[in-house]
């Protein structure tokens, strides 16, 4: 199914779902944006629309928008960078533990 749409600017499309769904993250649409089927004469307001169920617009985080290659790359950054900032961490610890053994008594530090 694709769809027309307004974005304020004008009446565009038509679009599919997932294009409005793109338009919707991105800015260019919000929840009360005119919508109309291209089958249908009738405009509603995007969150009025009902969309077919196989493209639905579905709010979208960051990850669903990246693709595979980009999410395995993000992955093995994770795994990487984990174990770097946990031996910081203890760098950290052990540093400031041998700093507390050579402060001068009755001194805290």
């Amino acid at each position: 199914m694709r769809y027309y749409y307004d974005d304020g600017e004008g009446r565009k499309g038509p679009a599919s779902a997932r294009e409005l769904r793109r338009l919707l993250e991105e800015g260019g649409l919000t929840p009360d944006s005119w919508i109309r089927p291209e089958n249908s004469a009738t405009w509603r307001r995007w969150a009025d629309t009902e969309f077919e169920e196989d493209e639905a617009p579905r709010p979208g985080g960051f990850l669903s928008r990246l693709s595979a290659a980009q999410k395995a790359a993000l992955a093995i950054a994770c795994l990487l960078l984990l174990p770097l900032a946990l031996a910081g961490l203890l760098l950290f610890l052990a540093l400031k533990a041998l700093r507390g053994l050579f402060q001068p008594a009755g001194r805290a530090g």
